[in-house]
């Protein structure tokens, strides 16, 4: 007989404040007897328990339903109500017809479905700064460089340096900005105060300096890359009494072609530095094309606000729910308690488009008598800084907006929500910004606020509030440090032994009042023991503590930014820093993990828990490209050739759900997809590979959870894309827009045009099989018709009259094999020359991402297994297993991001924390343990375990929890016997491969052993 396990809604069990009203109800199964299933079930659905202990489905009973599907069963009962919760269980019927119990009750509790529900105003603080966008100072000046620049210099030795003096005497500026273009990439220092690496992408950005300057001797030091020269720059001073100077590069600024010691400090000697010379005016001829960034780009937002309304409650409280949001991000407090445990919420969309919020039960904690509702507001992805695009994206003032609604004993209900009555104070985060860091004064916590009036927001971006999709972001582990180095009487040197993402937990103890800590992050050391912060570009990671002083322990955790670090430098602690006084938090979305995995290859277990926390520290309400430089951005490409990997490694389903809606979210209206979502303005539309994923990602959550609601609440989005890139063709289906090449590669170059090609056509490929699971026929031959056209055109651009294709690169032919886009004839030669240039290469890789995530399979899946395993097992630069042997502990953005003869690759684009080249995971998964999907079946409810050893591997053990249930496959080789225990889950089917054995057998749910014998 049947039993009923976990029971889930839309991914979540027991969800709190949802807004889908026609919710998916799953649950799986467990069953004493072997190769038993479910062949009918039967659904109630109550609005309480006790008319569903009498079995009363007022809402929906689906009757008995036969069919043995036990997921995504989508509610079809009467129409949901907001703020209801709905209570739920299932029977179920086995193969002999017996009828099991029924299951426990499981519940869903909606949200506010209407915006008519919303009462609460938007509010905002009135002592909120109200920015003004900074003027263009740079148009019409000379662009310079240095004189004797000579032609034919590269990127690494045409450096050129340049600095202005100034002498400030007196009074200082109230403000300072200092307005800078490069065509390359440029670092700047005031003072000796290092203020990043600025990656321009063709932007001129200005920089707030006027905390950085001081009485007497000033300088302006900057550093600009010669692989395009041209530098700008203009100085603006304000004084309290009016007056204003400018100083720009048409005077007064100096130059030389190299690094001299001290060239950043004042104090140097720059006599025989030389005037620079003008090539050119800005704004003008070829200079007159460029984008501004209009605000300033290296500061945190603030003061952050905290709202404040107070109630009394003087009878019994049986329901209390809290609805919240913000503009920018909030940390909601009840009588001092925090609210939750979710952090960096409401989380991230296009806040023109929908703007999420949460929902808290909240009867436990509301009190009889005063009760005292808060929150403080921080700018987030609101209005703080966003990828090299500088802050306020969606809008300039945070705001809040909240809900209380207390239900009484009596039936009478009582709702308190934001208005103009709810009071503000600055907090004492007194500035916060999640790649600049956060301030925080210890001072406020007991001092004398300043209440306000609220003032309502005037600036909504949106007026769309939806329930907050998929999981949230939380503190998921604490680390603590492997070492602690003294640098001198204050500061210190933390090495947390783990890459990861969050903050510090610091102890403080006999710290001055006003006694500042100043908390720095970095991935890396350089070889010196320093922190290695070049490759933040112009994020600063970087945390100050003001002590509040006095006797006592101090505790100090950000709460409105987070950070990528495997290292912490902390300066201005008081005493001696121990591990117990300082722990690391990690941080990410809370999806549930589902692979455990252990092999007799140490160095492959190594890289598999890179891959894991790779995508733990990016998986942060979307999923990142990088969680440390000034970037942080939901790239669709880095995403789609990883997800294969990610599914394996958690329940990602309501992850990429929520996600895919940005990406519905920031189609362009004529229906290109965006390379980032949420989009953010500078960034590009339609390029190929990255824009791909729309279409990809789908079809990918598809097939590993079965759930055709991928396919169908983005079908729309795919076929405008698809109409895009045909209008964005000629007649002869050749894209009309180059796009980017294999990013990243290492020593080949695949002509852009190629992968355009390719990728055009695995769209369209993957369009025809979607277009036939939600029943569009006719639109599924004619994405079939259109797939042989490009199919046709692939072969008649790329295909030389030898047989080999263009470029012969490793991508060309992986992404050819993959696609199908070459004819039957040619397949042999083609992965021939593939084979060739990898023994050519001593058995290493050159593909990017275009290709990194497809190689090793289409080896496999082709009969080279062994060419797969000596490629996954290289050690020497580049591959997997390189940055593993030089210690890293999360996957490099690049296979160069160091190495021993050069160091540190170029900082504009070196993260030590992006899991793209971590999509081999899939492989290690599929191919290792050899748990796989089987052909043409979506969801595993039917699967394989097919392992296939090689490589010296002598044992792999791995379990997979699917939506199903927990799936095993543990093999090992011992004295020439091959060992496989295999699991599978009740209610579902394997196929088993053995090695070396044919073409293997159907089992049902239960437990097998299975021996090879034989086994040299």
């Amino acid at each position: 007989m049947l039993k009923i396990g976990k029971m889930t809604v839309d991914y979540e069990v027991n969800p709190l404040g949802i807004d889908a009203v026609h919710p998916a109800l799953s649950w799986q199964l467990c069953s004493e007897q072997s190769a038993q299933m479910q062949t009918a079930y039967r659904i109630l659905v109550a609005l309480s328990p006790d008319q569903l202990d009498r079995d009363i489905g007022e809402c929906w009973d689906s009757g008995k339903v036969l069919s043995g599907e036990s997921q995504h069963r989508i509610y079809e009962g009467q129409t949901l109500r907001s703020g209801t919760r709905y209570y739920w269980k299932v029977k179920v019927w086995d193969k002999e017809n017996r009828e099991s119990d029924w299951s426990d009750a499981g519940w869903w509790e909606t949200g506010l479905l209407s915006p008519d529900d919303w009462k609460a105003k938007w509010i905002t603080a009135p002592f909120l700064p109200d920015p003004e966008p900074e003027p263009d100072l740079l148009r019409d000046l000379p662009v310079i460089w240095d004189s004797e620049t000579l032609s034919n210099e590269d990127k690494s030795s045409s450096r050129k340096y340049f600095r202005l003096s100034l002498q400030l005497d007196g009074e200082l500026p109230s403000e300072a900005k200092l307005q800078v273009y490069a065509t390359d990439s440029l670092y700047i220092h005031v003072n000796g105060e290092d203020e990043g690496l600025y990656y321009p992408y063709m932007q001129a950005a200005t920089l707030d300096i006027a905390e950085l300057l001081r009485d007497g001797h000033n300088l302006i030091a900057c550093a600009a890359d010669g692989e395009h020269p041209g530098f700008i720059a203009a100085l603006s001073l304000r004084y309290r009494d009016g007056r204003a100077t400018v100083q720009t590069t048409e005077s007064n600024w100096k130059c030389f072609d190299r690094s001299e010691q001290d060239w950043t400090s004042p104090d140097m000697d720059d006599s025989h530095w030389r005037a620079p010379e003008s090539i050119g005016r800005f704004g003008h001829d070829s200079w007159s094309v460029y984008k501004r960034i209009l605000y300033p780009v290296n500061k945190a937002y603030g003061p952050c606000p905290r709202f404040r309304a107070t109630f009394r409650v003087d009878k019994p409280v049986n329901r209390a729910r809290l609805y919240i949001s913000a503009l920018g991000l909030y940390q909601g407090y009840l009588n001092g308690r925090k609210i939750g445990n979710d952090v960096f919420a409401p989380g991230w969309t296009d806040y023109r488009k929908r703007i999420p919020y949460q929902t808290y039960d909240l009867t436990s904690a509301v009190q009889e008598g005063d009760n005292a509702l808060e929150a403080i507001v921080g700018s987030g992805w609101y209005a703080g800084n966003l990828g090299i695009c500088g802050p306020y994206h969606y809008g300039r003032k945070v705001g809040l907006r909240a809900q209380l609604l207390l239900e009484y004993g009596d039936r009478t209900q009582e709702l308190i929500f934001t208005d103009r009555d709810w009071q503000t104070a600055e907090s004492p985060i007194v500035a916060a910004d999640m790649y600049m860091g956060e301030t925080y004064d210890a001072r406020m916590i007991n001092a004398s606020l300043e209440w306000q009036d609220s003032f309502l927001h005037e600036e909504l971006p949106g007026v769309v509030m939806t329930a907050r999709q998929g999981p949230p972001i939380r503190q998921m582990e604490e680390i603590v440090p492997k070492s602690i180095v003294r640098l001198d009487s204050r500061t210190f040197v933390v090495d947390m032994g783990q890459n990861l993402v969050g903050w510090i937990h610091l102890k403080v103890e006999g710290a001055e009042s006003g006694e500042r800590i100043r908390i720095r992050y970095a991935e890396r050391l350089e070889a010196n023991g320093s922190l290695y912060r070049a490759n933040l570009r112009t994020a600063k990671q970087t945390d100050v503590y003001i002590a509040a002083g006095g006797e006592g322990e101090e505790i100090y955790e950000p709460s409105f930014t987070y950070h990528g670090f495997q290292y912490v430098e902390i300066d201005g602690y008081p005493g001696e820093l121990t591990t117990d006084r300082i722990t690391g938090i990690v941080v990410h979305s809370a999806a549930d993990e589902t692979m455990e995995i252990q092999t007799s290859n140490p160095s492959v277990n190594q890289l598999l828990n890179n891959i894991r926390w790779s995508q733990k520290g990016n998986f942060f309400g979307i999923p990142l490209d990088c969680p440390q430089r000034d970037e942080r951005l939901g790239w669709l490409g880095d995403a789609h050739a990883f997800a294969r990997t990610a599914t394996y490694n958690m329940n990602a389903a309501g992850f990429y759900a929520k996600w895919l809606t940005d990406i519905r979210d920031a189609q362009a209206e004529d229906g290109a997809i965006p390379d980032i979502a949420p989009f953010v303005e500078h960034f590009g539309y339609g390029n190929v590979f990255f824009a791909d994923g729309g279409v990809i990602l789908p079809w990918i959550m598809y097939q590993v959870y079965g759930d055709a609601r991928f396919i169908e609440a983005n079908y729309d989005m795919m076929a405008r894309w698809i109409e895009w890139m045909v209008k964005d063709s000629d007649e002869r289906l050749i894209r009309k827009s180059e796009s980017f090449g294999d990013h990243l590669s290492h020593g080949a170059d695949t002509p852009p045009a190629l992968i355009n090609a390719a990728f055009f056509a695995y769209s369209v490929q993957l369009m025809a099989k979607m277009a036939l699971i939600i029943d569009k026929r006719s639109e599924s031959a004619n994405y079939v018709e259109l797939f042989d056209k490009l199919k046709m055109s692939f072969q008649n651009r790329f295909i030389r009259a030898d047989g080999t294709i263009e470029s012969e690169t490793q991508t060309a032919y992986v992404l050819a094999l993959k696609i199908g886009l070459l004819p039957e004839s040619l397949i042999p030669l083609a992965l021939g020359r593939l084979l060739h240039d990898i023994r050519e290469r001593d058995w290493h890789l050159t593909t990017g991402f275009m290709g990194v995530s497809y190689v090793l399979s289409e080896l496999a899946e082709r009969g080279e297994t062994d060419t797969a395993y000596r490629l996954l097992l290289q050690d020497t630069f580049p591959s997997w297993l390189y940055s593993v042997r030089n210690g890293a502990t999360t996957i490099w953005e690049r296979w160069d991001g160091w190495t021993d003869d050069k160091g540190f690759q170029d900082p504009e684009m070196n993260s030590f924390n992006h899991y793209a080249l971590g999509s081999v995971g899939e492989w290690i998964y599929r191919f290792v343990a050899g748990i796989d999907l089987q052909e043409g079946k979506a969801g595993y409810r039917a699967f394989k375990i097919e392992p296939r050893p090689g490589g010296g591997f002598t044992s792999a053990s791995c379990k997979y929890e699917t939506l199903y249930g927990t799936v095993v496959s543990s093999w090992t080789i011992e004295n020439g016997v091959f060992s496989l225990h295999a699991e599978v889950p009740t209610n579902t089917e394997a196929l088993i491969v053995l090695p070396k054995s044919g073409n293997g057998f159907v089992v049902g749910s239960g437990k097998y052993d299975f021996k090879v014998t034989g086994w040299a």
